[in-house]
């Protein structure tokens, strides 16, 4: 007889540019526990929420646009590395788009498993830890955060120090956060701490539905 499951919790799962957020979560999978990535799902509504589209060529005009009338993401890209100050806009317009597409995809998991885990990038700078059940934020040191990132994209520091810049202080998320998972030492540490880690949501998530 197929077990008929509820639908799961969210916990949100932040860090740092180069902290290891996607690794983390792929340790997580390999647990059993199904994840979402809120980064591929915008860039799912960037290709066909024409609603969205609508909006950002409102907020940075027609040039953001492909000539099908789809967001055009190098152009995007430009025009923010351009304009900085459009970062907020676009989140702000972005976001409870981008979240409630996560939900939906949530409910439609329909696991057993104890949550979905969310990797959110910008999750406490957004402020959206309302939306979950649980958060967790990886830790990383900055220099080596910065050599995995540009190993894996060639990034310049200059270019990683003002993203870094743009993220919130490592401190500040990590005391808003439920559980900080650091991300240091050789794959087994890792996937020592997410085990960790997942026994401390779940307990956390357990201890909530009770109160």
């Amino acid at each position: 007889m197929k077990l008929s499951c509820p639908i799961p919790p969210l916990v949100g799962l932040s860090g740092g540019i180069g902290s290891g957020k996607s690794t983390v979560a792929r340790f997580f999978s390999e647990h059993g526990i199904p994840t979402l990535d809120a980064d591929a799902v915008y860039h799912d509504l960037l290709a066909a929420d024409p609603e969205l589209a609508t909006g950002i060529a409102a907020l940075f005009g027609p040039g953001v646009l492909d000539g099908a009338g789809r967001v055009d993401r190098p152009a995007l890209r430009r025009h923010l590395a351009a304009h900085p100050e459009g970062f907020g806009p676009l989140e702000a317009l972005a976001h409870p788009r981008v979240m409630a597409e996560v939900a939906r995809r949530a409910a439609l998991c329909r696991t057993c498993a104890a949550f979905v885990l969310v990797e959110v990038p910008l999750l406490f700078e957004a402020g959206l830890e309302g939306g979950f059940a649980a958060t967790v934020y990886v830790t990383a040191p900055l220099d080596e955060r910065f050599a995995r990132v540009h190993a894996q994209r060639g990034l310049p520091r200059a270019d990683f120090d003002a993203i870094v810049r743009r993220q919130v202080d490592p401190a500040t998320a990590a005391a808003r956060a439920d559980v900080v998972l650091p991300n240091v030492g050789a794959p087994d540490d890792l996937d020592r701490a997410v085990r960790e880690t997942l026994a401390k949501i779940t307990a956390t998530l357990a201890r909530r539905a009770t109160t």
